[in-house]
């Protein structure tokens, strides 16, 4: 009588928890590999991690609030005369080009004058409708700030000499759109002194 001998495929022990290692390696490692990534992006985004968070635990204003100019901008001077609160605007290349590293807003050369706001005894600046996470020039460097786009109190705007901060970049022009002012230098507070103006 013939023998009939059956082939099975080696399904031994070891080999199984050896398929189970391999296996549970490979999602090790790419859970390794993933908190790696997330880790290297905080770290190289967490000046816009902080200013975001900034923005959503101080930002408590609501579209037409009005915004009001410190104390310091309002009533303080310094040996050159009086503050002006610089009002900013965003810029664009001519070509349309994003992958330039300029900055996205610079300083214009218009402003709310702190000597108009002693005037009319009112540090509004003007009414506020948005917020935004910009790069900004200051010095040589450009830094990401927080900005407030505005709507102006025309009484108080004035325009400046063209300077070097408030200089359009080579191949720049003015984005169509609003002006723009400092998180840092606006409250929700109305003022209940001003300086006096020196005739």
């Amino acid at each position: 009588m013939s023998t009939v001998t059956n082939y099975k495929t080696n399904t031994s022990p070891d080999n199984k928890s050896e398929k189970k290692s391999v296996k549970k390696y490979k999602i090790l490692a790419g859970i390794g590999l993933a908190v790696v990534i997330i880790i290297a992006l905080i770290f190289l985004n967490r000046q816009y991690l902080s200013l975001y968070y900034a923005n959503i635990k101080y930002n408590d204003f609501k579209v037409g609030d009005k915004l009001y100019a410190k104390n310091w901008l309002v009533n303080e001077t310094s040996k050159y005369g009086s503050y002006n609160l610089h009002l900013y605007r965003k810029i664009r290349p001519l070509d349309n080009s994003s992958s330039s590293n300029k900055p996205a807003i610079i300083q214009s050369r218009f402003s709310i004058s702190s000597d108009s706001l002693c005037k009319y005894k009112t540090a509004c600046i003007g009414n506020y409708t948005g917020s935004e996470i910009l790069e900004a020039k200051l010095g040589q460097e450009y830094y990401p700030m927080i900005f407030f786009s505005i709507t102006t109190n025309k009484k108080a705007l004035i325009k400046e000499e063209e300077s070097y901060s408030n200089q359009l970049p080579f191949g720049y022009v003015y984005d169509d759109g609003p002006f723009y002012v400092v998180m840092i230098e606006v409250t929700h507070h109305e003022l209940h002194q001003f300086r006096k103006l020196s005739k």
